[in-house]
């Protein structure tokens, strides 16, 4: 993505509280794109501390993926091998504990920073909007569609598509087995 469009995606206009001087006028000063959410910089105008907070919907994909991959990995790891004993469990808490500390500490900072408000929309940002809201790029709508999403929903969209995807790979499968003894896909 461009600069231009790091710089002026959609506005966050809520107002934070800066935890170093207790400033309650924190303004987001830009946004980015990163790997699966939209990062905002908040700058308080006292002391001038800066914090870098994910989007509500990146927490949400953060401790899906976490905990999908908690709820794989350790039977592949261990669980398969005849039951779980006492380090077993111990070791899978530690996996998931790693696995979602992402959720985790976006969720922190987030708790560390609390919102004090919304400001209204500068003139340059309401150009912004319009010219963002034409845009044809498919990966900026779909980011920007779970960036107004809350933890809690797309966790359970990442869910929901997992298994959709599942599914319809399962459907193939048996397609294939079932009408085609196991040779339309070779």
């Amino acid at each position: 993505m461009s600069t231009k469009d790091q710089n002026n995606y959609r506005t966050d206009l809520t107002t934070r509280k800066c935890r170093k001087c207790g400033n309650v006028q924190m303004t987001c000063q830009s946004r980015r794109v990163d790997f699966l959410s939209v990062k905002s910089l908040f700058v308080c105008p006292n002391c001038e501390a800066e914090v870098t907070l994910h989007s509500g919907g990146a927490k949400g994909v953060h401790f899906a993926i976490g905990m999908l991959a908690a709820g794989f990995l350790p039977f592949i790891l261990w669980g398969s091998r005849g039951g779980y004993t006492g380090i077993v469990i111990l070791k899978t808490l530690g996996l998931i504990a790693f696995l979602t500390s992402p959720f985790l500490w976006a969720t922190l900072i987030a708790q560390l920073y609390p919102i004090t408000g919304t400001r209204s929309k500068t003139v340059q940002e309401e150009a912004a909007a319009q010219i963002d809201s034409t845009t044809d790029d498919l990966l900026k709508k779909g980011i920007a569609s779970m960036d107004k999403l809350s933890p809690f929903r797309t966790f359970w969209a990442v869910l929901f598509f997992v298994a959709l995807f599942l599914g319809v790979a399962s459907l193939i499968g048996w397609i294939n087995f079932t009408f085609f003894d196991d040779q339309l896909f070779g």
